[in-house]
């Protein structure tokens, strides 16, 4: 019934709500977790995306920290793009952090943020691009490196351009993928 109420308030009225709404989001388990997925995907992102992002920053408001992280990545997938673009800067450095010490294959799966910036697209290229190279030489021939180079693929030239030299390292053209 609380639920109903909050969404009959409104956005922002509503405002306060959001941090326990997003934890109803966390929870896989949470039987209103898809209308509060719909209802955050209605409101203004200025009002939400502060929340993600300390979700996503702040390990030490959450019990299983590497979990709510993967959580809060579907959801971003699933939400309108503005929300993956304001928190993609942010996805981008936790991969890199993750990444730096090989901590993604105990409890994180490398997809998830992957999917992030898949969804944003070219326009993550100059926050992204360092760190999927990274992806790159760490995974091999891995599908999540796969995945981390048709991304880099979709990346302009003048993006890229900068990486030429260790794209090539890797066997990759600044060519490959432009149109």
């Amino acid at each position: 019934m609380a639920i109903h109420v909050i969404r009959a308030i409104g956005y922002p009225q509503n405002i306060a709500a959001i941090p326990r709404l997003i934890e109803h989001l966390a929870d896989g388990n949470s039987p209103i977790r898809n209308i509060v997925a719909q209802m955050l995907d209605e409101m203004e992102p200025e009002g939400v995306v502060p929340h993600f992002i300390q979700v996503l920053l702040d390990p030490t408001r959450h019990y299983d920290w590497e979990a709510e992280i993967q959580t809060t990545c579907s959801i971003l997938w699933a939400m309108r793009q503005e929300y993956a673009e304001a928190c993609g800067p942010t996805v981008a450095h936790l991969l890199g952090y993750f990444l730096g010490r090989n901590a993604l294959h105990d409890k994180l799966d490398i997809s998830y943020f992957l999917d992030v910036l898949e969804k944003i697209g070219p326009s993550c290229a100059k926050y992204a691009l360092p760190v999927l190279i990274s992806v790159i030489n760490q995974e091999g021939t891995s599908e999540v490196s796969s995945q981390a180079r048709q991304l880099l693929a979709s990346f302009g030239r003048e993006d890229q351009e900068p990486y030429k030299y260790i794209l090539a390292s890797f066997g990759i053209s600044i060519d490959e993928g432009q149109k």
